[in-house]
């Protein structure tokens, strides 16, 4: 009778140690399949962050550009500006001039308007 319960527990540890074999065995596939993932995830991530590190590069490239032309135009917008506040400067006393010149042929036209009317009411009187 021990015997053969020897025997069922021998029966019973091989189906034991079978199963523990099995599900070892299941174990380590997931382990490495999650390892295998994890090194994809890694190099995936680290390609990302290469792209987004080579795009932040090719930002800052493009915003030093925009920066120096930025400058460029505000450089040429003062130069302009500069132009146009002398040539605005050079009209008014050009324009000032010519009034001047004006109020002078004016005042010079009412002294003759004057004159001959002076001359005419003495013809008149005579």
């Amino acid at each position: 009778k021990a015997e053969k319960r020897i025997k069922e527990l021998e029966a019973e540890n091989a189906k034991l140690d079978h199963c523990i074999d099995s599900v070892t065995h299941c174990r380590d596939n997931v382990i490495n399949d999650l390892k295998n993932k994890l090194m994809l995830a890694e190099r995936h991530n680290s390609e990302k962050m290469t792209e987004r590190e080579n795009f932040i590069k090719e930002l800052e490239a493009e915003n030093i550009k925009l920066q120096k032309s930025n400058e460029s135009i505000r450089m040429s917008t003062d130069n302009i500006t500069k132009e146009l506040t002398n040539k605005l400067t050079m009209m008014e006393k050009d324009y000032s001039n010519k009034m001047t010149e004006s109020d002078l042929h004016i005042k010079e036209l009412e002294a003759k308007t004057i004159k001959l009317n002076q001359e005419i009411e003495l013809k008149n009187a005579s």
